[in-house]
């Protein structure tokens, strides 16, 4: 009758199999020790200019704002992080005679690296894509520069573009710069006297931010 029972030999080879799992494991479970996932709430304001494909009107800054809550995920034994927020985001600029406000949710996602003295006081770069997406009225009509023709302005429903900025971390507060620049158009308007005409606009943006992480 064959001896089902697990022999010397089997018991070494086992045993080297756990060891070399166990082995293997290790540096994910050192890494997973190390990382940190962090909730918290991020605003800030941004300076915003329009520009259009063709010199038809003349573009002044306006100030807006942004806030909304915030999640970074961090390695800090190997200076690497990421955050991902949603943020309402309000944008303002004056093109022509008319103050145009744009609404949206915006979603950035930014890879970051950091270096300094400590998790808790270091300095970080970061680059990242944007998605938006649009809220409130997304058309309106008013008068070009010369107050004879009627212009129609009319948003994107979802727009995307590309964060790119730095920062510095003090204890649980973060604060940064970026520059949001647009991938595509932002809107299109066209004159109501030249409806064939479409001339396309694009939206961008300082941004400087405080985000808290608890």
């Amino acid at each position: 009758m064959r001896n089902l029972l697990p022999t010397k030999k089997s018991k070494s080879s086992l045993a080297a199999l756990l060891l070399a799992f166990v082995a293997a494991l290790a540096p994910v479970s050192m890494q997973a020790q190390t990382t940190k996932l962090h909730f918290g709430i991020k605003g800030g304001l941004n300076i915003t200019q329009f520009s259009f494909d063709e010199k038809v009107f003349h573009s002044d800054n306006k100030n807006g704002f942004f806030a909304g809550p915030s999640l970074y995920f961090g390695v800090p034994v190997l200076g690497l992080g990421a955050d991902l927020s949603a943020l309402y985001n309000q944008k303002k600029a004056t093109v022509g005679e008319e103050t145009i406000k744009q609404q949206s949710i915006d979603v950035p996602f930014n890879l970051r690296y950091s270096f300094g003295f400590s998790e808790g006081a270091c300095v970080f770069v970061s680059a990242g894509p944007q998605a938006s997406f649009m809220l409130g009225d997304k058309s309106l009509s008013f008068k070009s520069d010369n107050d004879l023709d009627e212009v129609d302005w009319k948003f994107e429903n979802s727009a995307f573009s590309f964060n790119v900025g730095g920062g510095i971390v003090v204890g649980p507060l973060q604060l940064g710069a970026s520059y949001n620049i647009p991938i595509g158009k932002t809107g299109e308007f066209t004159w109501k006297e030249t409806a064939d005409k479409v001339f396309h606009a694009h939206s961008k943006s300082w941004q400087i931010s405080a985000a808290i992480y608890f």
